[in-house]
């Protein structure tokens, strides 16, 4: 019995040696292989370049990813808010002080300031040019900006932009709801404001806050989208 027990033990052992040989020198089209059990840890970096096997790290052995970082970006004003498109990653969008918004399609190495257009873009006079925030939802983006007419949006990238007025004076962030985009929550001096119609009209939601609580930060927790997460200023 002992013997039957011994040989059964080594036949796992060896496959488990096997698969995870077999995974290691596969790495470059397995993509990662590691194992909790305390023996067996792979690592590589996919993203790194060079051969694939420069990137495998060695049995028992953690790879630390050191990430490379460059700068870009239209210069001449602070970048407030930076926002990607959510079905096309290489198009972003940001926010800037006194700058206006400006739009990339190929992940920032180039900007354009078409948002700014004043024939079709946002409305950057009497102060506009402040974008306090910018974010996008499926086939639209959002933005808002310091004046009377704060809230902008738009549904072909950028290029055109309705705006609207009512609602807060001013508002310094805003959060879309994850499955209903056209729900939208506002930070501004008075508090929370709601929209159930993409921006187009607003109200106050400050059920249980104090009147003259001025938010600055909101946001919408993603997978239970009923709490809702705001600071102060």
């Amino acid at each position: 019995m002992k013997a039957r027990t011994l040989l059964v033990f080594s036949l796992v052992a060896g496959l488990a040696l096997v698969i995870a040989s077999v995974a290691v020198a596969q790495g470059s089209q397995a993509g990662s292989f590691s194992s909790n059990g305390g023996g067996l840890f792979a690592v590589w970096d996919r993203v790194g370049e060079g051969p694939a096997a420069d990137n495998i790290a060695p049995v028992n052995s953690v790879v630390a990813f050191t990430p490379t970082w460059w700068s870009g970006g239209p210069i001449g004003a602070a970048v407030n808010a930076i926002a990607f498109d959510p079905m096309i990653s290489s198009t972003l969008y940001i926010g800037t002080e006194g700058g206006g918004l400006y739009r990339s399609t190929d992940g920032g190495d180039t900007w354009d300031n078409t948002p700014n257009d004043p024939a079709h873009g946002l409305n950057l006079s009497y102060g506009h040019g402040w974008v306090f925030d910018v974010t996008t939802a499926p086939g639209v983006v959002y933005a808002i900006t310091s004046g009377y007419q704060w809230f902008h949006w738009s549904t072909d990238g950028g290029n055109t932009w309705s705006h609207a007025s009512g609602g807060p004076g001013w508002a310094r962030d805003l959060a879309v709801h994850p499955a209903i985009t056209t729900t939208l929550y506002a930070a501004a001096g008075e508090g929370v404001y709601k929209s159930t119609n993409g921006g187009q009209s607003w109200f106050l939601s400050n059920t249980g806050m104090a009147s003259n609580e001025w938010i600055t930060e909101i946001a919408v927790n993603p997978v239970t989208p009923t709490i809702i997460y705001w600071t102060l200023d």
